[in-house]
């Protein structure tokens, strides 16, 4: 069994940590970016867990577009600017990244 069959905080967080690594690279985000670099996925997992990537605090929502995604009707989707931990704080040291 696969880690994300097992644990589904542990997609959440691999979602997490792809959506910064995006973020550093484009410098904006969109969970079809998410998904499109965490592979094929079992068809076990429970997708919409998803949904939680972008609920850690420093996300901003900087826009919309149509998602790229036939499967969710190209309906609007966000897009993420990643403000760093503690967004709107001083970061005292701490890796804004990770």
């Amino acid at each position: 069994m696969g880690l994300f069959e097992q644990d589904r905080a542990g997609l959440i967080n691999a979602g997490r940590i792809i959506a910064k690594e995006i973020a550093r690279e484009q410098g904006t985000v969109t969970i079809d970016d998410v998904r499109e670099r965490l592979g094929v996925l079992p068809v076990t997992v429970d997708l919409r867990a998803l949904g939680a990537v972008f609920k850690e605090p420093g996300w901003e929502c900087v826009g919309y577009k149509k998602s790229k995604r036939s499967e969710r009707h190209h309906s609007p989707i966000g897009v993420r600017r990643w403000k760093g931990d503690g967004a709107g704080k001083q970061n005292r040291g701490r890796s804004a990244w990770m």
